[in-house]
């Protein structure tokens, strides 16, 4: 890696370090102002907590004030329903006492008398039924017993806080009982806004599952706090409807001043740091590059390129004073002596080496990087000279000119012979020997396989041929259907001579190889070039049908089968007529294998046998 890059990387990474840590400082100092916002949240639930007591606590001082009334207690023991209406004549006490309901009811908890009136509209209503029948079917001593609570309750579709007091005589006997309740209305939730300075609002349900709680002497106070944005908190406090047994909700919208100022402070610091640590480093690094690293690198560069073109006479310049200036000088001087001793000694190696490869029978060529340096008299008298060497030859395998070092090491390492055309002459077959000889330089000795290279491909291609009918032998033409198989939709045809056998016990086994070998040249007149035939046994064959379409699979079929019904064989003497049968099969793209599509193909053509011969049956795929 070069020098700049390690400063650059060096740099980055110093900077990245510094960032991240101020980043991190900047992270607490934010996750601290998140704790002291849920401190605020929590002294908000207190204080809304204090402000539902406080009304609570005056409800069971206006119950008490009416349960110590002693008119009131002789009215209720009474039954007195007409005096109650007296006594409670004054339209406006409702108001005045800032309540929602209250109902008096005996001690049996029959109903008496009461009230009910809208704050918010300042409006008398009818007395709620289903107020009226919590009271009755509800076991009321709890709510009495426990003095210190505070409970709530659905009056007329509205959340309310309500207390319930015993109306006893002096002898302490229970004649009744008084109900008081406030509903948290808009007008309600509106003072509470005002005493909290954030908006209130009741909620039924919420989503949530699992709550924080806040303890506070015998408190166990449920919420929950949700992060809507940067701008906006959001706290919902849990309580108990008795009426529908169900919780319910009050949420406090908290607007996040703290958390908002804090974090634009903290950014403020993070980018202005930041910018200025990196105008220092910036800075820094120039320096840097400028006196140290640049003239370093333009050193090594030249070094380099002395080493690539093995010219020593280059100078290396550098107009500072210092070391890094008396060190290019010294190396300036070192390759200058260098230069003039190896010259004489470099001219003598490349004679004698010259001499040596010209004596050599293979071409032999040198190479520094993707040219040829130096090539000995083979390699002339084979391509005229090494100038026009890449241009005057093809790579048949390929159509396209490379690099010769590619070419050389390429079919090295796949150890087969490379086909080119020399300057339009007949195909010429090279192997290649590969070393390496020093930076960037290869020897490549180049060895003509040309003859041994057509006996082989003579061998191969005669491996593959039935000897009698001269075309493909049951070897190639399986290796062929393979290939297809796995590369397209195509058909198969197999197709046997009816009663071949015949033939050979009446007119001898010579007749029977002269009608094969003109039935397959008849057929072989039939296929495309793209088809191909093959010999699978005595008077079995193959074709394979580049053909997708099954009616035109099957009139190919059926063209060949009409083709040999309809020729005369002539043998001496004898003139015979035969027919064939033909079974065909398509092959299942990516689901057939040789043997699966061979056995539909050949289970069809017994099919054909079986009902006659002479025919084309196609079998389905399955």
């Amino acid at each position: 890696m070069k020098i700049s890059k390690k400063m650059a990387l060096l740099f980055t990474l110093i900077s990245l370090i510094i960032i991240t840590f101020i980043s991190g400082l900047v992270q607490n100092r934010i996750q601290k102002s998140q704790i002291l916002e849920d401190k605020i949240i929590q002294r908000n639930i207190l204080k809304l907590h204090n402000i539902i007591d406080f009304n609570s606590e005056y409800l069971k001082k206006i119950a008490y004030e009416f349960q110590e009334n002693e008119r009131l207690r002789n009215i209720i023991n009474n039954k007195e329903q007409s005096q109650l209406k007296t006594y409670f004549n004054n339209s406006n006490l409702m108001e005045e006492l800032n309540i929602s309901n209250f109902l008096i009811f005996d001690k049996n908890k029959e109903f008496l008398f009461g009230k009910s009136y809208d704050i918010s509209s300042n409006e008398m209503l009818s007395v709620s039924t289903e107020l009226i029948n919590f009271i009755k079917t509800k076991d009321i001593k709890k709510y009495i017993n426990k003095k210190k609570e505070i409970f709530y309750m659905t009056t007329d579709y509205e959340k309310s806080i309500f207390d319930i007091k015993e109306i006893k005589n002096r002898a302490s006997q229970t004649i009744g009982y008084i109900y008081f309740s406030r509903a948290i209305d808009s007008h309600f939730l509106s003072n509470i806004s005002d005493v909290l300075q954030e908006y209130v609002s009741l909620i039924n349900s919420v989503d949530f599952d699992k709550f924080n709680t806040l303890k506070n002497k015998t408190l166990n106070i449920k919420y929950k706090t949700i992060n809507v944005d940067e701008n906006y908190l959001f706290t919902y406090v849990r309580y108990f409807d008795e009426f529908t047994n169900k919780n319910f909700y009050i949420s406090i919208k908290s607007k996040r001043y703290i958390y908002q100022e804090l974090k634009s402070n903290m950014n403020f610091i993070l980018y202005s740091v930041s910018i200025c640590f990196l105008l220092i480093i910036m800075i820094f690094y120039i320096f840097i590059k400028i006196f140290f690293s640049d003239r370093i690198i333009k050193i090594s560069n030249k070094v380099k390129k002395i080493s690539e073109n093995n010219k020593l006479e280059i100078i290396i310049k550098d107009n500072y004073d210092d070391e890094i200036s008396f060190l290019a000088k010294k190396l300036n001087e070192m390759l200058l002596s260098i230069d003039i001793k190896q010259h004489e000694k470099l001219k003598k190696e490349r004679d004698f080496l010259k001499s040596v490869l010209d004596t050599q029978q293979n071409i032999i060529m040198i190479t520094q990087g993707n040219k040829i340096q130096s090539v000995n008299k083979k390699f002339v008298d084979t391509f005229t000279s090494e100038d026009n060497f890449l241009s005057n030859i093809v790579l048949v395998d390929n159509n396209t000119q490379k690099n010769v070092l590619n070419i050389a090491q390429y079919y090295s390492s796949k150890n087969i012979p490379a086909k080119f055309q020399i300057m339009g002459n007949d195909n010429f077959y090279f192997t290649f020997d590969v070393s390496k000889l020093d930076m960037g330089k290869y020897l490549i000795c180049m060895n003509d396989v040309s003859t041994l290279n057509k006996k082989i491909s003579h061998l191969e291609v005669k491996a593959s041929i039935d000897g009698l009918t001269k075309i493909f032998n049951k070897v190639a033409i399986k290796d062929m259907c393979e290939v297809w198989i796995d590369t397209k939709e195509f058909h198969l045809l197999v197709l046997d001579i009816d009663f071949f056998k015949k033939i050979n016990d009446t007119y001898g086994h010579l007749c029977g190889d002269f009608i094969l070998k003109d039935a397959i040249n008849n057929i072989r007149k039939i296929i495309s070039k793209k088809d191909y035939i093959g010999r699978i046994g005595g008077e079995e064959f193959m074709i394979l049908l580049d053909e997708k379409n099954k009616e035109n699979a099957i009139n190919f079929a059926q063209r060949i089968r009409q083709n040999i019904e309809d020729t005369i064989f002539n043998y001496g003497k004898d003139l015979l007529k035969i027919t064939i049968s033909i079974g065909v099969a398509k092959n299942i793209l990516n689901k057939d294998t040789y043997e699966t599509i061979y056995e539909r193909a050949d289970k069809a053509l017994y099919k054909a046998k079986d009902e006659g011969r002479n025919r084309v049956i196609y079998e389905k795929e399955e």
